[in-house]
């Protein structure tokens, strides 16, 4: 044997000496070796109408790897085309149809596994609009440049009620849910199936005779909203069951809460809005306070889903037009200011987790031209805002930063599926939902 020979033999040997100590040699035939690790995932989220492609960045994955993904109620969902790029990357595709949220991602290799908690979150780019003649529309816009419009919803017939205002989808995207007009002095908030319409259901008791604001609970099955005395009056908030049963008045304007060392009332609690768990609420609270330390306070206030637990998220001492409000599935309130009736709107964040809040500069010179909010799921923070018409528009912004990004999408000439070759009008009052198949 030659001395290069030798040289090499030895070397060989002492690599996989030290290979087998640490845990074996990564393989990218075999079954894969040593503990089985995640240590990213990417992209961390995406559609669920459609399959994305993530990697897994790890260790210990072989031929027979698996990879799942885990939702907060524990039920898992396996992923399919799965690739072995080498024994610490693997490719998969991510289930179709999921619900909307967060999950762990598990990867398994025989009897080991390894998961990774909220590592993916699952979202759907479909918003849900009110409309003209009382109808409702379903708009699917994963893909800006082809929206399309998947359904159109009459749950009214000739003759019947009208009004489909500010609908919101339920938890499980079965139901929709909106505040239509029992009668000229009477408003009533409705269900009705999201696929057709049908089995419409009234679930308020006409406690009062005028709504506003429903949102459904990510958690289920439960809707909040404002009700009030008169169109004039001060709205308070409400909760009710999917099924009608269980309204319940948990937040009352005139109910005294401490902002800033003052006692202050309220003359208005105004868009209630679940948590991405459901387990808070949270609304827009106006005071007038004379004698107190500022003579007015624009609060947002939090508290848990049975109205207990009050207490202030953010304050200024000043008169602000606050309307709008939304709880991002990252855990940021998002809202619309105005310093006046009449200046210049602004679109302002707060997160929940460290108390930071920012406003969100527009990359164009305004955010005038925008009416409704709705604030999309994904964890890189898209801000939908359309307007009284067929306009829609995306706003990438940085979440935590405030920074908007160039390249606002106009989605216009949304085809209408019931009369193929036109285009709808009209959207308003938006809501984004994740659509479960």
């Amino acid at each position: 044997m030659s001395r290069l020979t030798a040289v090499s033999a030895l070397l060989s040997l002492c690599t996989a000496t030290v290979m087998a100590i640490l845990g074996g040699c990564p393989s990218t035939t075999g079954d894969g070796n040593g503990p089985i690790t995640i240590g990213t995932v990417t992209p961390a989220s995406g559609q669920n109408l459609r399959a994305t492609e993530i990697t897994l960045t790890g260790g210990g994955f072989g031929q027979t790897s698996t990879v799942s993904l885990i939702s907060a109620q524990s039920k898992e969902y396996a992923c399919t085309n799965i690739v072995l790029e080498d024994a610490e990357h693997l490719k998969v595709k991510t289930p179709v149809g999921i619900p909307v949220g967060r999950y762990a991602v598990r990867a398994a290799r025989g009897a080991q596994f390894f998961e990774l908690p909220d590592a993916f979150t699952a979202v759907a780019n479909i918003v849900v609009s009110g409309g003209l003649e009382s109808l409702i529309h379903v708009v699917d816009v994963s893909d800006l440049d082809h929206p399309e419009e998947l359904l159109e919803i009459q749950p009214w017939a000739d003759g019947e009620p009208s009004g489909t205002a500010t609908p919101t989808v339920n938890y499980d995207a079965t139901r929709v849910y909106f505040v239509g007009d029992e009668s000229a002095t009477q408003q009533a908030l409705y269900g009705a199936d999201l696929a057709t319409g049908g089995a419409r259901r009234k679930i308020t008791s006409n406690a009062v005779p005028y709504y506003g604001s429903p949102d459904a609970s990510p958690g289920g099955p439960k809707i909040t909203f404002v009700g009030a005395e008169s169109v004039a009056n001060v709205p308070d908030v409400y909760i009710v069951n999917e099924d009608g049963s269980g309204q319940a008045l948990i937040a009352d304007h005139e109910e005294e809460l401490v902002v800033n060392g003052d006692n202050t009332a309220s003359w208005g609690l105004f868009s209630p809005v679940f948590s991405p768990d459901g387990t808070q609420i949270a609304c827009i609270r106006s005071t007038l306070c004379p004698g107190c330390t500022h003579d007015w306070y624009s609060v947002i206030m939090v508290m848990n889903a049975d109205g207990s637990g009050k207490q202030v998220a953010y304050w200024e001492p000043e008169e602000r037009f606050y309307s709008n409000l939304r709880w991002t599935w990252d855990n940021l309130l998002v809202w619309q200011r105005r310093d006046s009736d009449v200046s210049s709107q602004q679109i302002v964040a707060l997160d929940v987790d460290t108390g930071d809040f920012f406003a969100v500069t527009p990359p164009d010179a305004t955010w005038e031209a925008f009416v409704w909010l709705v604030y999309s799921p994904l964890v890189d923070g898209l801000i939908l805002q359309p307007f009284n018409t067929a306009t829609m528009a995306y706003y990438p912004i940085v979440v935590g930063t405030g920074a908007a990004a160039a390249g606002e999408r106009s989605l216009v000439n949304v085809p209408n599926p019931a009369d193929p070759g036109t285009f709808h009008s009209h959207y308003s009052e938006m809501d984004w939902f994740g659509w479960n198949d």
